[in-house]
C-alpha cells in the first residue's frame, strides 16, 4: 500500500510577517482539488511561536538535562507512546543524528521518570518537540515545567524566541502555550491517500 502526503498551510506569510519561521504560501485550490478527490484529511495542527522579548522562566527542579543522546529519555518516550522496536531504532537513530544544539529534558518525581521534551536550539530560536507527560501525572504543572526548563537552556545559549506544533484539538495544552506567551503562527495539515499504488 502506498500513502501520498500533501501538507498545507492556512494563510500567506511573507519573510517579515513569518517572524523567522519561513514562508508560507496558501495551497488552498490544491488542497480543495485533493479534498474533492478522496485524499483523507489528517493531523491538523497549529505551529505555536513565543517572540523574544517574553520573560526569561526560572530554572525547574528535579529536571535532568543532558546535551547529548539519554538512553533514558528513549526509553521514557517509547514506553510511554507504546512505540515498536522498528520505529524505536529509527527514531534514536534520527535523534543521535540532530545537527544543531539540543537537550534531551526529563522530569522526575519519586526517583521515577514522568515526562520528557526535547529542544533543539538553532539561529536563535528554541523548537520544542515530543513532549509527553505520563498520563497519571498530568494536571500537576510538569509539562508546564519541562517547556520552561528548556526556554531557559534556550535563553543561557541566545536562542530567545520558541516554537511548537500542536494538535488543533488539545485545547489544554493551547491553552498552557499561550499562558507562555506562545501564539498561533499558522494551521496546517496533511491529506493522505492509500488509493496509489507504484
Amino acid at each position: 500500500m502506498f500513502f501520498f502526503f500533501f501538507q498545507a498551510e492556512d494563510g500567506i506569510r511573507d519573510a517579515q510577517e513569518s517572524r523567522g519561521l519561513g514562508d508560507v504560501y496558501k495551497r488552498q485550490e490544491l488542497d480543495t482539488a485533493l479534498a474533492a478527490q478522496g485524499y483523507t484529511l489528517d493531523a491538523p495542527a497549529l505551529l505555536m511561536h513565543r517572540p523574544k522579548g517574553c520573560d526569561i522562566p526560572r530554572e525547574q527542579g528535579n529536571i535532568e538535562v543532558s546535551d547529548s543522546f539519554n538512553p533514558e529519555w528513549m526509553r521514557f518516550f517509547v514506553s510511554a507512546k507504546g512505540l515498536d522496536d522498528s520505529y524505536a531504532r529509527t527514531f534514536e537513530y534520527m535523534l543521535c543524528h540532530i545537527l544543531p544544539e539540543r537537550r534531551f529534558i526529563l522530569k522526575t518525581e519519586g526517583g521515577l521518570t514522568v515526562g520528557c521534551v526535547l529542544a533543539v536550539y538553532e539561529r536563535g530560536f528554541t523548537g520544542l518537540f515530543d513532549l509527553y507527560v505520563d498520563e497519571a501525572h498530568r494536571g500537576k504543572g510538569l509539562g508546564l515545567s519541562l517547556v520552561q526548563q528548556a526556554l531557559v537552556e534556550g535563553a543561557r545559549i541566545n536562542c530567545p524566541e520558541a516554537y511548537l506544533q500542536v494538535d488543533e484539538t488539545n485545547e489544554r495544552a493551547i491553552r498552557l502555550y499561550r499562558g507562555m506567551g506562545f501564539e498561533v503562527a499558522y494551521r496546517y495539515w496533511y491529506r493522505y491517500s492509500a488509493a496509489l499504488k507504484l
